[in-house]
């Protein structure tokens, strides 16, 4: 039999794949992981002052963590796919970075020359990049297995997809109780540990998701 006989022939009657329950099970994933890095977040450093409520920082980064993850689960949807372009997607992470960085830059050029470093460098800038990878762990595990479901092709870029999301979520989390509140600070570490956790993401994709 001719290999695209054989193919033909196992195709046959598989029919599309359900895209509804692929979105609902990347929802009910990173539900989960929202509400377990919250949790392992708020349980090892406590919530932030009530004050934090009512001042910009905190919104900031909720409002960053929020539209990076929205944008990661659309790309991450577009490579689970073969075939989609996945370059709209990318298009609208990158924004989303460089308006964090744009809002970053002015709120550091706001700062007199000789406080910039203190205010860039907070209390925790060796803390952040590192608690966000570390956080995003579990988050990173349940999309990996998730997205292995999918049968992704382009696994290393899957895998990034999969990290990406992962750290935006956990970077919610985090900033439940991260008392920084330059968002200098945000566009820099906040952004740092996001990367880390792509990055991880990039690593094990073509490890992990391979099928």
């Amino acid at each position: 039999m001719k290999t695209s006989a054989l193919i033909a022939d196992l195709a046959s009657g598989a029919g599309p794949v359900k895209r509804l329950f692929i979105g609902r099970d990347l929802g009910i994933v990173v539900f989960a992981g929202v509400i377990l890095c919250s949790a392992i977040s708020l349980g090892i450093r406590g919530p932030v002052p009530g004050a934090m409520w009512v001042g910009a920082a905190l919104w900031t980064k909720l409002t960053y963590a929020t539209a990076l993850a929205a944008g990661s689960a659309w790309l991450l949807r577009t490579l689970a796919f073969p075939g989609k372009r996945a370059v709209p997607a990318y298009g609208v992470v990158v924004l989303i970075a460089v308006c964090m960085a744009a809002v970053g830059l002015l709120s550091v050029l706001n700062v007199p020359f000789g406080k910039r470093l203190p205010y860039l460098l907070g209390n925790t800038a060796l803390i952040c990049p590192w608690a966000i990878p570390v956080l995003s762990l579990p988050a990173l595990i349940g999309l990996l297995r998730l997205t292995k479901r999918f049968a992704p092709t382009d696994l290393r870029w899957a895998g990034f997809a999969c990290g990406l999301l992962a750290g935006s979520i956990a970077a919610a989390g985090y900033a439940l109780s991260c008392q920084e509140a330059a968002i200098g600070f945000v566009a820099i570490w906040y952004s740092l540990g996001i990367v880390l956790s792509a990055g991880l993401g990039a690593v094990a994709g073509p490890g992990l998701l391979r099928w």
